[in-house]
């Protein structure tokens, strides 16, 4: 997944690769832009091929496509911005892989990856407020109810909001790890 792909970098690190590449005149956040793509690209086939996989084995009918298309671009993006987070922190492929264990799975607890959008009472229901992968699965739950763009702005917004920051962490991380 993102994680893997993103472990490239490290990889690059160890080798001199990546050092060297900010010392060309490119900035920092094209550079690592580019890192960003190729993850974000990556996450987002793995998507496409479970969506149709899901469609054409088990039926699913995963609702209207605008807010398929845009809750799928935007999951993509925050797996891609948080892979590049964990791995501007981490110093080894192996922490990395261990530290986005951990928070995936802490996200995935929180978030509700695990109870959907059941009743799971109030404070709960605040919680998995705080991650983005709470406000993508609520914005699952009314697109597989039949809600379109529209109905899931927010849903769409706050977790494309946490992608944003996600990446722009990971570039200041990177920019001070490398200069």
């Amino acid at each position: 997944g993102a994680a893997n792909v993103a472990r490239t970098i490290l990889t690059e690190d160890r080798d001199g690769t990546m050092p060297r590449l900010f010392t060309t005149p490119t900035r920092h956040g094209t550079i690592i832009g580019g890192k960003f793509v190729s993850v974000f690209v990556t996450v987002l086939l793995q998507a496409v091929v479970l969506l149709i996989a899901g469609r054409l084995i088990f039926g699913i009918d995963w609702g209207r496509i605008d807010a398929v298309v845009l809750l799928t671009l935007v999951a993509a993006g925050v797996a891609g911005g948080l892979a590049l987070l964990i791995i501007a922190f981490a110093r080894t492929p192996a922490q990395a892989g261990a530290i986005g264990s951990g928070i995936y799975l802490v996200l995935a607890l929180l978030g509700g990856n695990f109870t959907g959008t059941a009743q799971t009472g109030d404070t709960y229901a605040v919680v998995q407020k705080l991650t983005p992968n709470g406000w993508l699965i609520q914005g699952w739950d009314t697109a597989l109810r039949g809600g379109g763009a529209l109905d899931i702005r927010w849903q769409v917004l706050v977790p494309l909001g946490f992608a944003v920051a996600f990446f722009f962490f990971a570039v200041l991380r990177m920019r001070r790890r490398f200069s």
